[in-house]
């Protein structure tokens, strides 16, 4: 129940009226051939890779570009001393 100056509002729990699922053939591309870099990968002390196209076991879509920014943070906080844990587990 919401509280508003003027009184109490009762409000009804949202229903969903219609769906649409839409799975786009050519949204997600992968060149499993070229070898991915890692987003650990640290060729130099201050430098860290991100992005849908870095080896993350994921293909490349926005999904494994954000799981790439989480391996990758975690790289960063390892080399700065702090290590941390950013990425959720995988769904089983």
């Amino acid at each position: 129940m919401l509280r508003w100056p003027c009184g109490e509002a009762r409000v009804r729990k949202p229903t969903l009226v219609k769906a649409h699922v839409v799975k786009e053939q050519r949204a997600t591309f992968s060149r499993p051939r070229e070898p991915k870099p890692s987003p650990t990968l640290n060729p130099a002390s201050n430098v860290f890779l991100a992005g849908d196209w870095t080896r993350t076991g994921w293909p490349a879509t926005m999904e494994g570009a954000v799981r790439s920014g989480y391996l990758a943070t975690e790289a960063v906080a390892r080399s700065a001393g702090s290590p941390a844990r950013f990425l959720l587990p995988d769904l089983p």
